[in-house]
């Protein structure tokens, strides 16, 4: 895929996540629509694994770069995770709650999923 299209998704897909994770912690939309964290973080994930494929310069997607492309957005789901941890122990008191980590880790990597293969079969034929 074209590096300067790849870019241009990047920021617009980051900028849609960021409006709408703004807009629902502001607005309590996380509370009102339970589905939410869900699609953001499936979201995330696709836009992890094509920042993957841009920092990187993946443009042949053998065993060795769709690890490399897993292992990343993993590495950094994980770190989110950190970060949600520590911000909701600060803020909101809410306990650790192991299914929502693991859940949302699992849609990381599912959107991640969605990216490798968007790129992988759509993008690079065009």
């Amino acid at each position: 895929m074209d590096r300067k299209k790849l870019l241009i998704c990047l920021s617009a897909l980051i900028v849609f996540i960021f409006l709408v994770h703004v807009g629902a912690s502001f607005f309590y939309w996380y509370r009102a629509l339970g589905w939410l964290d869900i699609f953001l973080h499936f979201l995330g994930g696709i836009w992890l694994s094509l920042a993957a494929v841009w920092l990187l310069r993946i443009d042949d997607f053998g065993i060795r770069a769709l690890f490399s492309i897993i292992v990343f957005v993993l590495l950094f789901g994980v770190l989110w995770e950190g970060y949600e941890l520590l911000v909701n122990s600060s803020t909101t008191r809410n306990p650790l709650d192991v299914l929502d980590t693991l859940s949302d880790l699992l849609l990381d990597l599912l959107g991640g999923g969605v990216g490798i293969f968007f790129v992988k079969n759509y993008a690079a034929k065009r």
